[in-house]
């Protein structure tokens, strides 16, 4: 007597719902059947056979594939066991019971080719996307291979940059602080973008927001520490948050205050705006008794501590010998801002060993006698002046320049700057401004893009301290002539002993 026929052959229509449903069955039966005829081959028949119908004979050809069963179309198990084959009866397996074996070559093979094709299309998609959505330094390797994407990160990060260029061209400071802020969120490691996002927050104000990433990237970047910290100070300068700067110079100078004693320039620069200087040495006196005794006896004439005459103070730093060309500098230039001009060039002249040719000819211009002729303080003026003339030159005349009551011949200057050194033009014009000589402050509107014509386009001692943050803003006035434009406002307010 024959069997009944069962597990047609035929395939018979299906959807795509049991079609899906066949190939996640077939993907999975790749491992699990496989599984279980080799348990099946190890216990030497002495378990069930786990795919064959146990009400049928287990003869070959004689048994119907309960492994097949759950599927739509049975005849598709042959992909995962070719011992299921067509009979007349219907599909059976081709093999006894005591024969029943898995396919693992078959399994491997298909299971690595699904893989590699699943993760292939899916390696191209994400590809597409990135492309579409304007990333076009990514490469397909980039997406396929995992080693390769932090290369993603990268480019994300310079896909946002570039946006926020673009931005910052157009003068969209908020499209570009949106664009930062994705460049940032979707490459951590690009500090740069953070450091510019973080510049855009002091520009417009955000002041907290600013603090708080300047701070993130000095925890995230140890290694870019001292960049962070410059580009922190530069942004408050420029905004003229004085007393958060004092703040910052502080705790900069005192994390090792020889390899930093640069950072004593704007903590000297920013003592008035503590309110109560002398309160600030009573509360800092352990921490100032680190400094070098240089630092401390420059300090000591911008602060008077308790029992401490002005003159006094001045014959104690005169007292002690200068170290280095930045203490020899700041010395004069602190003398002759308190009004100690005769100190400044004892000073100066102490300390020649230590300062250039240029430093010292420009000291010895600062600290001429008011009441020398104009024909000798023009004199001193052009023997200041470099032969081979660079910014920093520059930006040093003009910010010695401001400490002299009388205005510098700046004019001479004009016909030696570089027509794109935008630098040194923003600081003659400062400097021109400030003293008064309207005409080349005009001609220095025109050459930096300001208009020549609006009056409130200039710098004068009343508004200043107002104007400043603005015109930083807007052109590159070079630290030090900020610094000293601030120092003509702010630096010896208190003082007894003005220098004008």
């Amino acid at each position: 007597m024959s069997l009944p026929p069962s597990n047609s052959a035929t395939a018979p229509a299906v959807g795509f719902g049991d079609w899906f449903h066949d190939t996640l069955y077939l993907f999975a039966s790749l491992l699990v059947w496989n599984w279980r005829k080799t348990y099946f081959r190890l216990r030497r028949g002495k378990s069930k056979c786990p795919c064959q119908s146990l009400s049928d004979s287990g003869r070959a050809g004689e048994s119907r594939c309960e492994a097949s069963m759950n599927l739509n179309d049975p005849a598709k198990f042959a992909w995962v066991c070719p011992a299921l084959a067509t009979s007349p009866v219907g599909l059976r397996c081709k093999h006894a019971k005591a024969d029943v074996r898995p396919y693992w070559l078959r399994a491997i093979i298909f299971t690595t080719a699904s893989l590699t094709l699943a993760y292939t299309a899916a390696s191209t998609s994400w590809f597409g996307l990135l492309r579409y959505h304007g990333l076009s330094e990514v490469n397909w390797s980039d997406c396929a291979w995992p080693a390769q994407w932090a290369n993603i990160t990268t480019a994300r990060g310079a896909f946002f940059r570039a946006q926020a260029t673009e931005a910052l061209l157009r003068n969209d400071i908020s499209g570009a602080i949106r664009s930062l802020s994705s460049s940032v969120a979707s490459c951590p490691d690009c500090w740069e973008d953070g450091l510019l996002l973080a510049k855009l927050y002091e520009h417009i104000g955000q002041f907290a927001a600013a603090d708080r990433l300047f701070h993130t990237l000095t925890q995230r970047f140890p290694q870019h520490r001292e960049i962070i910290a410059i580009n922190h100070h530069d942004a408050m300068l420029a905004s003229q948050r004085l007393t958060d700067l004092h703040q910052l110079s502080w705790q900069n100078l005192m994390t090792d205050p020889l390899i930093n004693s640069s950072w004593f320039v704007p903590l000297v620069l920013t003592v008035p705006n503590l309110g109560n200087p002398a309160l600030f040495w009573l509360e800092h006196a352990a921490d100032i008794a680190r400094l070098p005794q240089e630092l401390r006896q420059l300090l000591s004439i911008v602060i008077r501590p308790p029992d401490t005459s002005f003159s006094s103070a001045v014959e104690r730093a005169l007292s002690t010998p200068s170290t280095s060309p930045l203490t020899a500098r700041l010395r004069w230039e602190i003398l002759l801002r308190a009004g100690a001009r005769d100190a400044a060039i004892r000073s100066f002249r102490q300390d020649e060993q230590y300062l250039s040719s240029f430093e010292f000819a420009l000291a010895q211009w600062a600290t001429l006698d008011p009441r020398v002729s104009h024909e000798i303080y023009a004199r001193f003026w052009e023997r200041a002046i470099p032969a081979s003339i660079k910014p920093y030159h520059i930006e040093r005349l003009c910010a010695v320049a401001l400490l002299n009551p009388r205005p510098a011949p700046l004019s001479q200057l004009r016909v030696r700057l570089d027509e794109s050194d935008r630098s040194s033009l923003a600081a003659l014009w400062a400097v021109s401004s400030f003293q008064g000589n309207p005409a080349l402050a005009r001609r220095l509107s025109n050459d930096l893009g300001l208009d020549p014509a609006n009056t409130e386009n200039g710098l004068t001692r009343s508004n200043a301290l107002k104007t400043l943050p603005v015109f930083a803003s807007i052109i590159p006035i070079p630290r030090e002539v900020l610094y000293a434009l601030i120092a003509d406002q702010n630096f010896f307010a208190t003082s007894s002993n003005p220098v004008r």
